[in-house]
């Protein structure tokens, strides 16, 4: 038989899961691990999904691409029913058709966007799962003042994690915008909450918690807690000073260009 190359692309709300990574079961249960179960039980066969990129505990996905390989004959609108019939209500197909044989989700990416999604206000606890729930207003001309330095190449190893390792830190930011978008319904597939930010950044590539550290000096900065210049120092080494990567819950893998 034919083997057949099936593109996948993901909607889902990391919350209750460890991130998209398949681990050991002691450390609780991945996006990955969920949806190939749900694979195999469809196909009959072991699955393993590529990936466009391992988003972290509690990260949300709104376009999340994998492609996995089978001979299974079944129609894709045949293996979209029974995925979404088997899969559990926090992760959803979107699409699902078929790839050419050369198909990779992850080597073949050229781009991705991340949003982040702040709230100024105060959150119903309800919904403080899809936003970091500041509580404070910020300085949002600053912050889009700041964000200017990250456009272009970097070397990035000040906005990501010692645990890292990547054979280089180097990545290059095509764009990042911060708005408010409170008129424009269609800026997020979820509510606005009351005084929502969003910080939108595409990249070629992104180091292990990168987008969280960007958005955490920016929202520093925001704050009066760290001048706008402080985003050049990090980058050009002349600033060391460690930070916390903002909040899991409130990033989002928006889109995966190819």
């Amino acid at each position: 038989m034919n083997q057949r190359n099936i593109r996948l692309i993901l909607q889902y709300d990391g919350t209750d899961y460890i991130g998209w990574q398949r681990q050991p079961a002691y450390r609780g249960c991945s996006i990955q691990e969920t949806v190939e179960k749900a694979l195999a039980r469809t196909l009959y066969h072991p699955v393993s999904l590529d990936a466009s990129g391992r988003t972290d505990a509690g990260v949300h996905a709104f376009a999340q691409v994998a492609n996995f390989r089978t001979e299974n004959p079944i129609p894709c609108p045949g293996l979209f029913l029974s995925l979404n019939h088997l899969l559990p209500p926090d992760i959803l197909v979107r699409e699902v058709s078929e790839a050419e044989p050369d198909f990779h989700a992850r080597l073949l990416a050229r781009a991705k966007t991340y949003r982040y999604c702040l709230c100024q206000g105060r959150l119903p606890l309800w919904d403080r799962r899809w936003a970091w729930d500041l509580g404070k207003k910020l300085d949002l001309e600053l912050m889009q003042k700041a964000a200017v330095s990250f456009i272009g190449e970097h070397d990035f190893r000040s906005f990501t994690v010692s645990s890292c390792r990547a054979k280089s830190f180097s990545r290059r930011i095509e764009s990042i915008r911060i708005w408010k978008p409170e008129e424009d319904k269609n800026e997020m597939p979820w509510k606005i909450f009351p005084g929502t930010l969003l910080i939108e950044v595409t990249g070629s590539g992104f180091l292990q918690k990168m987008v969280r550290l960007m958005v955490a000096r920016l929202v520093a900065i925001g704050k009066k807690e760290l001048p706008p210049e402080a985003i050049a120092e990090y980058l050009a080494g002349k600033r060391q000073t460690p930070a916390p990567p903002a909040p899991p819950q409130g990033l989002m893998l928006w889109e995966v260009r190819y």
